[in-house]
């Protein structure tokens, strides 16, 4: 039985097609050959195309591929394609057996070289036409090509040269457009989506991921859908977000978070290097006392103060209070020893007042009272000063009372802040 690859037996030139081994048509051949000899080459015509064409499924098990045909070939010749349907994916080198013939190394093509399979390079249900090669005894991926200039869009790649996507487009519209696109059946809130990771080596040559650009939904409300973009960067080993887009620009440590379109909000800002503000805490409610003259801190004219840290800070508190009560207020510290107060400035607007009083206090805890007012009209106090914290955290805290205890209401007012900044 001869194959079509047997050169012994075919031959491109007509004339020479006499070898005298069927299918042979010599002169003079007798006519008990000539059936013989179509009927053989009949076969061999179908055999070549049972291999060509994609009737087969793979056998075999871990890397090693086989095809079993109902007439076997009777040898591998050079060039001969076998096509067949991958059943198993690969983990490494991998080989291809037709009919016990032998099992032959697969090859791709990687810059004109002949090279081992790698690890995924043949997903389950890909097509492999193999093409026998005598010089290698090796059988060729022939229909991948230069299989790792080519992404395989089923499959991850590694492309080790720089990629542009280009279009040719001469509208005004933006294209070529890049999609990372999540087609999830259950989208969620919190549900991360595509991300751009930024990767690297250490010093022992580890991978290191260094930033990422992380994209994620906050609503998946249809008409209403939000989303957010975080912006990761490495710090002493590990990733964190460090910036988040969404309506608005706020980092991780920002109190309230989003504050809404068109608006920033971090817990520190820097001016040519130089710290120029740390924090704002704002009355949003008045807050009323009465009868009662035990001087109270203000949670929302409060602060927190660092271990041996240094800070700025300026109270701007509006009150009202009865003429019989008056108003007291000092500055006050939680923490288990006071701060130093190197220097505190208050001024202060009375009631009925038509300048502020100035007045320099160089420790906490020192009260300021009475506030010599007329009447229920508004006031207004502003406290500026330095503190240098020793080794206890804390708070440093606006306490008020009444003067004198009276039932009439003593009130400080929404809007009053204190802001804050590290030295």
């Amino acid at each position: 039985m001869a194959e079509i690859g047997n050169n012994t037996v075919f031959t491109a030139v007509d004339a020479n097609n006499n070898s005298g081994t069927v299918p042979t048509f010599a002169e003079g051949m007798a006519p008990s050959q000539v059936n013989d000899s179509a009927r053989a080459l009949q076969g061999a015509v179908k055999r070549e195309w049972q291999w060509r064409n994609l009737l087969e499924t793979t056998g075999g098990a871990a890397n090693a591929y086989t095809a079993t045909y109902s007439v076997a070939p009777a040898a591998y010749y050079n060039g001969q394609i076998f096509s067949v349907i991958a059943s198993f994916a690969n983990t490494g080198s991998a080989t291809f057996n037709v009919n016990t013939l032998g099992a032959k190394t697969i090859k791709k093509v990687i810059a004109g070289a002949l090279t081992n399979l790698a690890s995924g390079d043949v997903p389950a249900g890909e097509v492999l036409m193999l093409a026998y090669n005598t010089a290698n005894d090796v059988f060729v991926w022939v229909n991948r090509g230069a299989l790792d200039t080519v992404a395989a869009l089923a499959t991850a790649n590694t492309f080790t040269a720089n990629q542009v996507i280009q279009s040719v487009n001469a509208g005004a519209g933006a294209d070529p457009d890049l999609v990372l696109d999540r087609f999830s059946a259950s989208p969620a809130a919190a549900d991360e989506l595509g991300q751009v990771v930024f990767r690297g080596r250490n010093a022992s040559a580890a991978i290191t991921d260094y930033a990422k650009v992380q994209s994620a939904i906050i609503d998946t409300t249809a008409g209403s859908e939000d989303g957010k973009l975080n912006f990761q960067t490495r710090t002493a080993g590990a990733l964190s977000t460090a910036l988040t887009l969404a309506d608005g620009l706020y980092t991780p440590g920002a109190t309230g978070g989003d504050k809404g379109l068109n608006t920033i909000n971090v817990t520190t800002y820097y001016l040519g290097g130089v710290r120029i503000f740390s924090g704002i805490a704002r009355k949003g409610s008045d807050t009323t006392r009465n009868s009662d003259t035990a001087l109270t801190a203000d949670s929302a004219l409060t602060f927190p103060i660092a271990a041996n840290t240094d800070y700025e800070f300026e109270f701007s508190v509006f009150y009202s209070t009865v003429a019989a009560a008056d108003f007291k207020f000092d500055i006050d510290s939680s923490a288990a020893t006071d701060p130093s107060v190197t220097h505190m400035a208050v001024s202060y607007l009375a009631p009925n007042g038509t300048a502020y009083v100035a007045d320099i206090h160089n420790a906490v805890n020192t009260v300021v009272s009475p506030l010599n007012i007329g009447g229920a009209i508004r006031g207004h106090i502003i406290i500026k000063g330095m503190i240098q914290n020793g080794a206890n955290a804390g708070d440093l805290r606006f306490r008020w009372a009444q003067n004198t205890s009276d039932a009439g209401d003593t009130t400080v007012l929404r809007g009053s802040k204190v802001n804050w900044t590290v030295l």
